[in-house]
């Protein structure tokens, strides 16, 4: 298995690996630094598409009701630990899920880790004989636990709903980069959560008119795409924010150009789960 390779190969032995930001093998989230229950809507009965990232989008997803997710990401560990998660649910109570996600205790871990597929079983069960409090200091961004409470299943009965309807998902997940991901599309989607990878792209122009081709060919009538998480905004407009997700778009972003975006786009405003002083913004487009 390519993954347990890499992780020996990587972040095994090692004090301290520096890995490069969102590479196929790069570190993963631990848990979600977004307010996600803050700006999803309702979608029971929908097709949501989400990057994987920590796991924690796919279940906030589950704890409103939705069944039918695919999820995306270019780092290939993102997947095993999203698994994870969802059999940690599964499989533990209500009290022993919020310690586990905490520190990611062996004797937990050893309470459902027989129930894991056999790729995510020997990949966890490796880690877990052989230092895994290292391993996960490697794996892990430094992330305060503080953002554990940016999770709606840490709320008792929202867990419960999670663990009823895990057997109901209908999941599929595409190893691919957000431009890469269409190519494996065999339906549309009523909600895309494209998270703040907006930040990281090089280039605003293609960004933006995939967003256009996205909304056209992959979306439902009704249909929204999050397509920006920004960080610590204030009062501003469309156009404004659009320019705040990185330097390159603040230098670049054409309003005439697109126009269909500016027109059609909404801001949502919620409270940071990092600082309660802060506001963040999150920009959805509509079809």
């Amino acid at each position: 298995m390519i993954e347990l390779d890499k992780l020996k190969q990587n972040y095994t032995g090692v004090k301290n690996y520096n890995k490069s930001d969102f590479d196929t093998y790069g570190k993963v989230y631990k848990h979600t630094n977004e307010n996600l229950p803050g700006y999803i809507p309702g979608l029971r009965d929908k097709k949501v598409l989400t990057v994987s990232a920590s796991g924690d989008q796919l279940l906030n997803m589950m704890g409103i009701g939705c069944t039918d997710i695919d999820t995306f990401d270019m780092n290939y560990f993102s997947p095993l630990f999203q698994s994870l998660k969802m059999y940690a649910i599964k499989y533990l109570e209500y009290e022993e899920v919020y310690l586990y996600f905490q520190y990611f205790e062996k004797y937990l871990y050893l309470k459902f880790n027989k129930y894991l597929p056999k790729k995510e079983r020997d990949f966890f069960d490796y880690i877990y004989q052989n230092e895994p409090e290292r391993i996960f200091n490697n794996i892990f961004y430094s992330q305060s636990e503080d953002l554990l409470k940016g999770n709606n299943y840490f709320n008792k009965l929202t867990f419960l709903l999670i663990k009823e309807k895990l057997n109901e998902l209908k999941h599929n997940h595409i190893y691919a980069n957000v431009y890469d991901m269409v190519n494996f599309f065999d339906d549309t989607y009523d909600a895309m959560f494209l998270s703040n990878i907006c930040e990281y792209l090089p280039s605003p122009e293609q960004f933006l008119y995939y967003l256009i081709y996205l909304r056209d060919y992959y979306l439902n009538d009704g249909g929204e795409i999050y397509y920006a998480y920004i960080y610590d905004t204030k009062e501003n407009d469309i156009e404004g924010y659009i320019r705040s997700i990185n330097e390159i778009f603040r230098g670049r972003f054409n309003s005439y150009e697109f126009k269909d975006i500016l027109e059609n786009s909404q801001a949502i405003t919620v409270q940071s789960i990092k600082d309660e002083r802060q506001k963040d913004t999150v920009l959805v487009l509509h079809k």
